[in-house]
C-alpha cells in the first residue's frame, strides 16, 4: 500500500500565482489607449461609432480600450481588438451596467479586466492569446460572463479575485494555462461551462465560500477540480473526467469544510475524489464515481465527512480507501461494485467510521480493515466478491452487525484481529463461511448470527477453536440476497424451525432444508416467482397458502415430519406454444390447435 501525498509543488504554484496576481493588479497607462469618457465622448479612435448608449466597432482596432462611462453597450460587431502583448484589451474600472459583446480580443496581457465594477455583462466574445489572463473579475460584483469563447490564454481563462455574486455560464474555457481560478470570492454561480484541456487545472478555489457549480464539464487537466481552504460551496451535476496527471485527481478537497457534492459524474481520472488534510463535514451524495485509474475515493487525515447513495464502480484499485487518521467518516447506502481491489478499505488508524446500508458486490475484496479500530459495519450487503467478503487485519474493537455476507469465496476473515463483535449477520452460501485466528465475540450473549450451513437446533456454531457463535440463529435476520441468472433477488424466510442451505437454481426452484417440524413462511420477489408454483417437502407435494402484492409473493406451509426436510418451491414455467403441457413444442401441439380451430364458447 502506497501512501499518497498531495502535490506540494502544485499547491505552492497556485498560491504563488494567485497571490502575485492579487498584489500586482495595476490601473492601465494612459498613452496609446482609447477612452470612452464618463461624459460619453470617444477619445483615441474613429473606429467606434456612438448611437446613444450603444458604441459599435466598424473596423479592427489595435489599441487598448478603457471604459469610464456606465450604462452603455460596447458592441464589437464581429470585429477584432488586437494588442501588442501588454496592457488590458478592455478595461472596466468603477463602472456599472456595461455590456461588452461580439468582439474578438487577442494578444494583450489581459483580455478583459473588471475592477470595482458591478452589474456588467461580457457575452458572445472570443478572448484568446492573452499573455496573461483571459478575463479578470477584480473586486467586482454582479457580473455576468455568459456565452464566450475563452481559449489559448497563457494564464487563467477566467479569474475571480474578491469577486462576488457573479454568474459565469455557457462559456468554452479551453486550452489556457488554467481554466477558472477563484480566490477569496463568494456567492458566485458557474453553470454549464465547458472547461477542457487547460494546461494545469480546470477549476481551482482558494479561500472561497458559498459558491455554486452546476452542469459544468471539467475535463482533461492535470487536476480537474481543486478546492482549498474553502467552505459551503455546492457542486452538482458536473462531469469531471480524464485528469491527465499521475497522480492527479478528478476532485481534490484540501482543508475544506461543509461543501456538498451531488449528482456529479466523476470518471476516468487517476483518483476520482481525494479528501485530505483536516477536511471536515463535506457531503458527497448521489455521485457516479467510475472507471478511475487508481481509487474511486481516497481519504487521508480528514474527519466527519459523509458519502451516501453514490455509485462507485470499476475503479482500478479501491472503490473507497480511507487511510491514516481518516476518522469519524460515514459511508451509507452506496453501491460499490466491480472495483479491482477492495470495495471499501479502512487502513492505518482509520478509526470510528460508520459503514451502513452499502451494497458491496463483485469486487476482488468486499470490505477490508487494516490496523483500524472502533468502526461500525451495519446493514451492508457484501456479496459475490471474488476473494473475501469482510476481512479484518490487525484491527480491534470493531462492530459488525445486521450485514448480509453472501456468495463470497470467504465470508469473514479475522487475522490477528481481536475483541471484535460480530452478531445478527446473515452469513450465507460462502465457499468458506468464516475464519478467525484470534479471540472475537460472535454473539450478543443471547443471539448470534445466521449461518446458512448450520443444521443444529441450539448447539454452538464453531468457527475456529476458541471462536464460536454460542447462539446461532435458526432463521435469517430480515431479507437476504440470492442470485439467479446473474441477478440478485432479496428473499425473506421466517419459521419456528432451523432453516439452512438456501439455493436458487436454473430451473427457477428455491430450495432449502428445514430441521424439525413446524411452519415456514417464504417471501420471494415476483421478478423471480410470478405465476403458478408447487411446494415439495422431499418428493411429496404439500399444500400451501399464498398472498402477494405488486412486488412479492408470500407462501406459507407446514412441515409435519421431524428430522431434516428438503424443501423446494418450483415455479411452473409453461413453454410458449406447448399446448398439451408436455414440455415440448411439436406437431402434436399443432394438431391440437388445428383440431380446435374455429371452436367458440356457446353464447
Amino acid at each position: 500500500m502506497i501512501k499518497k501525498v498531495v502535490s506540494v509543488s502544485l499547491l505552492t504554484l497556485l498560491l504563488m500565482s494567485m497571490s502575485a496576481l492579487a498584489s500586482n493588479i495595476q490601473p492601465p497607462k494612459a498613452s496609446g489607449t482609447i477612452y470612452i469618457r464618463s461624459d460619453g465622448t470617444i477619445e483615441g479612435t474613429d473606429k467606434i461609432l456612438r448611437n446613444g448608449t450603444i458604441y459599435t466597432f466598424h473596423d479592427t482596432i489595435t489599441d487598448s480600450i478603457v471604459l469610464e462611462k456606465s450604462d452603455i453597450v460596447l458592441d464589437g460587431a464581429g470585429q477584432i481588438l488586437e494588442g501588442h502583448t501588454t496592457g488590458i484589451g478592455i478595461d472596466l474600472t468603477r463602472v456599472h451596467n456595461v455590456t461588452v459583446k461580439n468582439v474578438t480580443i487577442k494578444t494583450f496581457e489581459t483580455g478583459i479586466s473588471l475592477t470595482e465594477s458591478s452589474f456588467c455583462s461580457i457575452t458572445q466574445t472570443f478572448v484568446t492569446m492573452s499573455y496573461g489572463l483571459g478575463i479578470l473579475l477584480n473586486r467586482s460584483i454582479n457580473v455576468n460572463v455568459v456565452g464566450n469563447d475563452i481559449s489559448f490564454n497563457k494564464d487563467f481563462g477566467v479569474f475571480l479575485w474578491v469577486a462576488n455574486n457573479s454568474y459565469v455560464a455557457e462559456n468554452d474555457i479551453i486550452s489556457n494555462s488554467g481554466g477558472v481560478g477563484i480566490q477569496e470570492s463568494y456567492n458566485n454561480t458557474l453553470d454549464g461551462n465547458n472547461v477542457t484541456a487547460n494546461e494545469d487545472f480546470g477549476l481551482g478555489l482558494l479561500v472561497s465560500h458559498n459558491n455554486s457549480f452546476s452542469r459544468n464539464t471539467i475535463a482533461r487537466h492535470t487536476n480537474n477540480l481543486l478546492l482549498w481552504w474553502s467552505s459551503n460551496n455546492s457542486f452538482s451535476r458536473n462531469v469531471i473526467t480524464q485528469s491527465t496527471g499521475s497522480p492527479s485527481e478528478g476532485i481534490q478537497v484540501y482543508n475544506c469544510t461543509n461543501n456538498s457534492f451531488s449528482g456529479n459524474n466523476v470518471t476516468s481520472n487517476y483518483d476520482g475524489i481525494l479528501v485530505i488534510q483536516s477536511s471536515r463535514n463535506n457531503v458527497f451524495s448521489g455521485n457516479t464515481i467510475t472507471g478511475n485509474n487508481n481509487d474511486g475515493v481516497y481519504l487521508l487525515e480528514c474527519s466527519d465527512n459523509s458519502f451516501s447513495k453514490n455509485t462507485i464502480t470499476a475503479n482500478k484499485k479501491e472503490g473507497i480507501e480511507s487511510y491514516a487518521n481518516a476518522t469519524g467518516n460515514s459511508f451509507s447506502e452506496n453501491t460499490i461494485a466491480t472495483n479491482e481491489y477492495h470495495g471499501i478499505l479502512l487502513a492505518e488508524t482509520s478509526n470510528n467510521n460508520s459503514l451502513s446500508g452499502n451494497t458491496v458486490t463483485d469486487n476482488y475484496y468486499g470490505i477490508g480493515l487494516l490496523a483500524s479500530h472502533n468502526n461500525s459495519l451495519s446493514g451492508n450487503t457484501i456479496a459475490a466478491n471474488e476473494n473475501c467478503g469482510i476481512a479484518f487485519y490487525d484491527s480491534t474493537s470493531n462492530i459488525c452487525f445486521r450485514n448480509n455476507v453472501a456468495d463470497n469465496s470467504l465470508g469473514l476473515k479475522m487475522s490477528n484481529s481481536r475483541s471484535n463483535f460480530i452478531y445478527h449477520n446473515n452469513i450465507l452460501n460462502n465457499t468458506i463461511q468464516a475464519t478467525s485466528d484470534s479471540q472475537n465475540t460472535w454473539d450478543d450473549s443471547t443471539s448470534g448470527n445466521f449461518w446458512s450451513d448450520y443444521e443444529g437446533t441450539g448447539e454452538p456454531y464453531i468457527i475456529f477453536e476458541a471462536n464460536q457463535d454460542r447462539y446461532p440463529l435458526k432463521t435469517p435476520m430480515g431479507s437476504f440476497p440470492m442470485f439467479y441468472d446473474q441477478e440478485r433477488y432479496y428473499c425473506l424466510v421466517s419459521s419456528n424451525m432451523t432453516v439452512s442451505r438456501f439455493d436458487l437454481n436454473k430451473s427457477k426452484t428455491f430450495s432449502f432444508k428445514a430441521i424439525g417440524s413446524g411452519w415456514v413462511n417464504v417471501t420471494l420477489p415476483r421478478a423471480f416467482l410470478d405465476g403458478s408454483f408447487q411446494v415439495f417437502i422431499g418428493d411429496t407435494q404439500t399444500p400451501w397458502l399464498s398472498s402477494w402484492n405488486s412486488t412479492y409473493t408470500s407462501i406459507y406451509f407446514e412441515c409435519k415430519t421431524a428430522g431434516s426436510n428438503s424443501v423446494r418451491i418450483e415455479a411452473q414455467v409453461k413453454l410458449q406454444g406447448d399446448v398439451n403441457g408436455d414440455g415440448v413444442v411439436n406437431i402434436i401441439d399443432i394438431f391440437q390447435v388445428a383440431k380446435s380451430f374455429g371452436n367458440r364458447l356457446n353464447p
